[in-house]
């Protein structure tokens, strides 16, 4: 059903490219040699997206669990046509263009490995589908019940696994919302949601789920002599835990994303997360409207040597 409506949609929008294209030229009507050559393009266009479009062999895989979000269109565009994705600039999967602002950050590098805590889906609000996209891969740690078979699905270069980030290792109990964007371990902010939009978000169940220290799981599942390029963390208010469980001598990622919930930039310097990773030495370098960005002042320092003095906040 997902994949007829949309591939409907893609259909109708080359029939109003190409047939009023058609129509007019077929009537023969005296036209200048400027509209006629716009006339032909549309029409060229127009029939390229139907055949494109009714020709494609390409297959969604399927969604598994009821409960995780579906694929959303613009993975499927990225499916039928490999080339939109590729553009710089062009495409963002992010929710708030946090992956276009870490292409811009990564511009020397061609290929990483990334680290995602909380990746939700392979595509939907992904920092690190378009990179995966462009050839990199890494560790996507999600703890939503079904959500690894759709990862190995649609992600099979990345090491997938459907587990929870936790100080210590054990279980704990996590929420499962309508919305799986919403999903938390974090019990203060699963009842806010539902008083945040009562009626529209709500409540599907309570779970209990394997938790591991982030230390632990990178020791034992990140390849070898791997540096990570950045680390991205996206677990609903459970984003201080999850940097609290590193090993940060060991396992230091050059930039870290890190979703906040706060409302005034001028108290960023307040949050634990902030102060957490201040003393670990990395800095504070951007900030979306719910995520904030840093850099290793270690690294930093390597190719600016006055990084730590200019740009550290």
């Amino acid at each position: 059903m997902r994949d007829g409506i949309f591939t409907m949609k893609l259909k109708a929008s080359g029939f109003l490219l190409a047939f009023p294209a058609l129509y007019l030229l077929m009537e023969g009507t005296r036209i200048n040699p400027g509209t006629l050559l716009a006339l032909i393009v549309l029409a060229v266009a127009g029939l390229l997206v139907i055949w494109q479009v009714s020709g494609s062999k390409d297959k969604l895989p399927s969604t598994g669990d009821s409960s995780t979000a579906p694929i959303d269109p613009m993975h499927e565009l990225a499916l039928r046509f490999p080339s939109f994705s590729k553009g710089e600039g062009v495409l963002s999967f992010a929710q708030e263009g946090e992956d276009l602002v870490l292409c811009r950050l990564l511009q020397g590098f061609s290929k990483g490995f990334f680290v995602d805590v909380g990746a939700h889906h392979p595509s939907r609000f992904s920092n690190t589908y378009k990179f995966y996209l462009n050839g990199w891969r890494g560790l996507n740690i999600e703890p939503c019940p079904g959500t690894k078979a759709l990862f190995d699905q649609v992600r099979p270069r990345d090491i997938n696994l459907e587990l929870g980030i936790g100080t210590e290792s054990g279980s704990l109990t996590y929420h499962r919302f309508n919305e799986p964007a919403l999903n938390t371990f974090d019990p203060e902010v699963a009842l806010g949601r539902e008083k945040q939009r009562p009626g529209e978000w709500h409540l599907l169940e309570t779970v209990q789920i394997p938790v591991r220290p982030l230390s632990q799981v990178l020791e034992v599942y990140l390849p070898k002599d791997t540096k990570i390029s950045f680390l991205t963390i996206d677990t609903e208010g459970f984003e201080l835990q999850v940097l609290k469980s590193n090993d940060w001598e060991k396992f230091r990622p050059e930039f870290i994303l890190s979703e906040t919930f706060l409302e005034k930039i001028e108290q960023v310097t307040e949050i634990p997360e902030y102060q957490l990773l201040k003393s670990k030495n990395y800095s504070l370098i951007g900030k979306t409207h719910r995520t904030l960005f840093f850099r290793d002042q270690r690294e930093a320092a390597k190719s600016d040597p006055t990084a730590n003095q200019s740009n550290a906040i």
